[in-house]
């Protein structure tokens, strides 16, 4: 199966990873708050955490983000992210709800 990143851990993307892992996927996640992190791979130990966003992204074929705006989601795509989501070919989704205009 495929290695999957989820960058956030709210409702959607925390709800993703699990269902990802059941499915058999390599599943790492990371949150900026990293105490998230470590409940969710408690409560399913198939999850991978991560201390970084680079480090979660590295040679994943997707990554899933789900931020809670705008500035968060201007915030975590810097240019080492998004260099090491270029070096894995990864497809990015974003399911945050971010506004229509740049």
């Amino acid at each position: 199966m495929s290695r999957i990143a989820f960058l956030g851990l709210g409702l959607i993307n925390k709800n993703l990873a699990v269902a990802a892992a059941e499915r058999g996927d390599e599943v790492v996640i990371w949150n900026r708050t990293q105490a998230r992190v470590a409940a969710a791979v408690a409560e399913a130990p198939a999850l991978k955490g991560a201390d970084t966003a680079v480090a979660a992204v590295a040679g994943a074929a997707r990554v899933h983000i789900a931020l809670s705006d705008d500035d968060a989601v201007d915030g975590l795509l810097t240019v080492d992210v998004l260099a090491a989501i270029a070096k894995a070919g990864a497809v990015v989704v974003d399911h945050t709800t971010t506004a229509p205009n740049p």
